[in-house]
C-alpha cells in the first residue's frame, strides 16, 4: 500500500479539509496536554551577571577578555563549585559510576558562560531555587576572581624577585667600587682628583726648589695623583653611575612590593546577579506550541492512514 495515495488521489488540502475538526481537536488536545505537562515539571531560574576583567597583565597572544573567559570556564572554578554546593550529594550521585562526567555535564547545564557583542562576560546559572541560581552566579565571580589574583600574585612575586636580585647585585657592585675608591683616598688620600691636582701643582710649583718637608709632602702628592689619579676618576665616575642605577633599580623594587602587597579586583560587575521572579524553563507556551504542532503532524498521518483504509475497504 502506497502511503501517498490520498494525497496523490486528492491532494493534502482536500484530505485537511474534510478531517479538519479531527485535527483541530487533536492539535487542541496535544497542546493542552504538553501546556499541562509544564505544571508536573520543576522550573528552572535563571540569574545572570555582566562584568568586565580589570588589573588582568596579558599572559599571551590572546586578548584580555578570552583569558578572562578561560578563568571563568577553568577546571579550578568548577571544582570549587561542585565541591562548595555538594553537587555529588545533591544530584545522588556519589554511587554513579560515571559520577565525575555527569557531574561535569550538569555543571555546564547548569553554568553558562558567554561573551556579548560589546565584549562584556556574560555568567548566567540555572536551578530550581532562585536564590542558588543567583549564589551560583556570585560565587563563580567571586572564585574566578580569587583564582585570577592567586595567578597574578604569583607573577608579581616573580616580578618583585627579579627586581630584588637585581638590586642585591647592583649593591654588591656599588661596595665593591666604594671599598676601592675609601682604600684609594686612604692609602693615597686622593679625595678630589680635579680640584686636589690643581692646587697641589700650583702649591709646588710656587716652592719650587725649597727642600722644605711640606715641598717634599707636594711631591709626594704629586707623584700620587699622576700614578693613581686615573684609576681615582675612573671609580669616582663608576660610582656615580652606579649610584644612578641603584636609585632607579630601588624604585622599580619598590613598585614591584607595592604591587605584590596590594589587594586588586579583577572583575567590574555592570549587572549584579538578581533572584530572579520569573522560571527559565519550562516555557508554557513553547511546550504549548511544540505539543500543538506535534500533534497536528502525528493527526495528519493517522488521517492519511485512516483515509487509505476506509478507501481500500470501499474498493474492496
Amino acid at each position: 500500500m502506497n502511503a501517498e495515495a490520498p494525497f496523490e488521489q486528492e491532494g493534502l488540502l482536500r484530505l485537511l479539509k474534510r478531517w479538519r475538526l479531527h485535527l483541530a481537536l487533536i492539535a487542541l488536545v496535544g497542546g493542552l496536554l504538553s501546556f499541562g505537562a509544564t505544571f508536573f515539571i520543576t522550573p528552572t531560574y535563571k540569574s545572570v551577571g555582566v562584568l568586565y576583567p580589570s588589573n588582568i597583565a596579558p599572559y599571551s597572544e590572546e586578548s584580555i577578555s578570552e583569558q578572562f573567559m578561560q578563568m571563568l570556564k577553568s577546571g579550578q572554578v568548577e571544582d570549587s563549585v561542585l565541591a562548595c554546593f555538594q553537587w555529588e550529594k545533591r544530584f545522588r550521585l556519589s554511587a554513579h559510576a560515571q559520577k565525575k562526567s555527569r557531574l561535569h555535564m550538569l555543571y555546564e547545564e547548569r553554568i553558562l558562560v558567554e561573551r556579548s557583542e560589546y565584549e562584556a562576560v556574560v555568567v548566567s546559572a540555572l536551578d530550581e531555587d532562585p536564590a542558588m541560581a543567583r549564589r551560583l552566579v556570585e560565587f563563580v565571580i567571586a572564585q574566578t576572581d580569587r583564582l585570577i589574583g592567586t595567578l597574578q600574585r604569583q607573577k608579581l612575586k616573580e616580578v618583585r624577585d627579579m627586581h630584588a636580585l637585581s638590586l642585591d647585585q647592583i649593591k654588591v657592585q656599588v661596595d665593591s667600587v666604594d671599598s676601592a675608591l675609601n682604600r684609594y683616598r686612604r692609602t693615597f688620600g686622593i679625595l678630589d682628583y680635579e680640584s686636589q691636582v690643581k692646587e697641589i701643582t700650583r702649591q709646588y710649583y710656587k716652592n719650587l726648589g725649597s727642600t722644605s718637608v711640606a715641598q717634599r709632602e707636594l711631591r709626594q702628592a704629586l707623584d700620587n695623583l699622576t700614578r693613581h689619579g686615573a684609576v681615582v676618576q675612573f671609580l669616582s665616575a663608576r660610582a656615580k653611575a652606579l649610584g644612578k642605577t641603584y636609585g632607579f633599580q630601588e624604585a622599580e623594587y619598590l613598585k614591584s612590593v607595592r604591587d605584590y602587597e596590594r589587594s586588586f579586583s579583577y572583575t567590574n560587575i555592570l549587572t549584579q546577579p538578581q533572584l530572579s521572579d520569573k522560571r527559565a524553563y519550562p516555557v508554557r507556551w513553547v511546550f504549548a506550541l511544540a505539543g500543538f504542532a506535534a500533534a497536528l503532524f502525528f493527526g495528519i498521518l493517522l488521517v492519511a492512514f485512516l483515509d487509505r483504509i476506509r478507501k481500500d475497504q470501499g474498493n474492496g
